[in-house]
């Protein structure tokens, strides 16, 4: 926010941080709010091993997290983010797929609206393409740590 000048400045640091836990989730629970909405939850690991996204059907709307990896809607372009595990992360997208989102929440840079499915598929289509990069890189002999911080600079950029 800092860096869009949607903000002057960082925030104080936190000295004393405490999280605590009041639940935990899993596949096919549900978070009751009342008024109708419910928050249902999906297990969508891939970019971590407890990755979750939620879904509220009344106003159809799809968290995704980390789910697409991280999306710059002003560019349109992706970096998959697939920490845990590709195939994982590619099965957690599938199964996003049908939930008949208008809108979603991404953990970056806000939400995406109208065809969410439209936004899924070409989280796909990006991870596809960035995932044949590397191997090709790598077949060419390039050093996987070079090749990881260059993508972490593309992203920073």
């Amino acid at each position: 926010m800092k860096a869009k000048a949607e903000i002057g400045a960082l925030p104080a640091s936190i000295k004393d941080y405490v999280f605590k836990v009041d639940s935990i989730v899993k596949e096919g629970d549900r978070i009751e709010l009342g008024a109708g909405i419910a928050w249902q939850i999906y297990e969508t690991p891939g970019h971590s091993p407890c990755h979750i996204a939620l879904f509220e059907e009344k106003e159809k709307t799809l968290v995704l997290g980390n789910a697409t990896g991280f999306y710059a809607p002003e560019k349109d372009v992706f970096w998959p983010n697939y920490f845990e595990s590709l195939d994982k992360y590619c099965s957690s997208i599938r199964k996003l797929a049908p939930l008949p989102a208008k809108r979603a929440a991404l953990s970056h840079n806000g939400m995406v609206g109208g065809e969410v499915r439209r936004h899924l598929e070409k989280a796909m289509k990006a991870t596809e393409m960035y995932h044949w990069e590397l191997i090709e890189r790598l077949y060419q002999g390039e050093i996987s740590e070079k090749i990881a911080m260059e993508k972490a600079r593309f992203v920073d950029s």
